[in-house]
């Protein structure tokens, strides 16, 4: 694992919080868990307030983390699509708990979030 690593002092609480940091991991991971697998594309035309390199940079990272596959599909134009891997599907429980929790927190504020990405709380078609 390239991206995440255990710093001198970390504790496993870290290295968890380490593998889904960043403004669009998650995004991206309930994306793929919700409604996926993706092309590049596809996750570009869900997420239109995320830049293409910075799109690109996250996916990678998810890759490295090993929380994403990419495969290349067959065929005189072969398409990448990116798909949730099974250690992805063990860490969505825990994102759904702080979606959870985010929502109810907001709630309990009454404050309208900046960016509203609701997802449908159903079991994913593609697991």
């Amino acid at each position: 694992m390239s991206c995440v690593k255990l710093s001198k002092n970390g504790c496993a609480k870290e290295f968890t919080l380490a593998m889904f940091s960043g403004k669009w991991k998650t995004v991206i991971l309930c994306n793929l868990h919700y409604h996926g697998p993706y092309r590049f594309n596809e996750l570009m035309r869900r997420l239109p307030k995320i830049s293409h390199k910075v799109l690109t940079s996250q996916l990678r990272e998810l890759v490295e983390d090993q929380l994403i596959t990419r495969h290349t599909g067959a065929g005189s134009q072969p398409q990448v699509y990116y798909a949730l891997t099974a250690l992805s599907q063990s860490l969505m429980p825990i994102i759904d708990a702080m979606c959870a929790w985010g929502e109810h927190r907001i709630q309990q504020l009454a404050v309208t979030p900046q960016y509203n990405i609701r997802l449908p709380a159903q079991t994913p078609s593609h697991a």
